[in-house]
């Protein structure tokens, strides 16, 4: 974890201390695998505020923002429908982004899934990265099918709050969120070399605090 993540992370467990004290996640806040995902969470998040400058750019990274944040937010209270459409949402609009740095002249905003499924071979970056492009697909589609309600036997409000709020942190979703997040990352940082995206020093400089060396010196050699 790189330092300026890891000051990140130090804030959001001092949030969850004041916040979700009793919560399980307070508990189990430092496991690997939790930690993991905030990082991951973090560094897309941090790409996408990097881009935000440019003002059509930032009308798609914004939004990825926000869903990403809301991630972040819904943990503590293992809100796994909320975390999943949050997720769905950021796969969306990371392929949205990516068919505006293919056409800049299109506003993609309120394109349907079904129709940028239907035109990605339009994309020059799909040939060379069909894989890579297919899988935000199917972290859409996957996580919109995974959304399930739960049934209660006992109908007491309150034990149902309470059920909903105390019960266990499953790790092995939370290394599938990490997974699908980290693809969303290597996907939009490979669109940003691929297309060309210029970015100021400034930018650069921000982005070398979060992403790896081979990341950095690839978006550098961009001119």
């Amino acid at each position: 974890m790189k330092p300026k993540v890891n000051d990140e992370y130090k804030n959001y467990k001092q949030f969850i201390d004041n916040y979700f004290s009793v919560f399980e996640l307070n508990k189990r806040i430092s496991d690997e695998k939790i930690k993991e995902e905030f990082e991951k969470v973090v560094v897309l998040s941090k790409v996408c505020r990097c881009l935000s400058d440019d003002e059509k750019i930032g009308n798609y990274t914004r939004n990825i923002e926000y869903n990403l944040n809301n991630i972040l937010y819904f943990m503590p209270m293992n809100e796994k429908l909320s975390i999943n459409t949050s997720l769905r949402n950021s796969a969306e609009y990371v392929l949205k982004l990516i068919f505006y740095f293919q056409d800049t002249t299109e506003d993609f905003l309120t394109t349907g899934y079904r129709t940028l499924k239907n035109n990605k071979n339009s994309l020059s970056i799909y040939s060379n990265h069909k894989s890579q492009i297919d899988g935000i697909f199917d972290i859409y589609a996957r996580r919109s099918n995974i959304i399930h309600l739960k049934a209660y036997d006992n109908d007491s409000l309150k034990f149902i709050l309470e059920d909903k709020l105390m019960s266990e942190i499953d790790i092995r979703e939370i290394s599938k969120i990490t997974r699908d997040i980290n693809k969303l990352t290597n996907i939009l940082l490979e669109a940003i070399c691929f297309y060309g995206i210029s970015l100021a020093t400034s930018q650069k400089l921000i982005l070398k605090k979060v992403v790896s060396n081979k990341w950095w010196k690839r978006i550098c050699q961009i001119r």
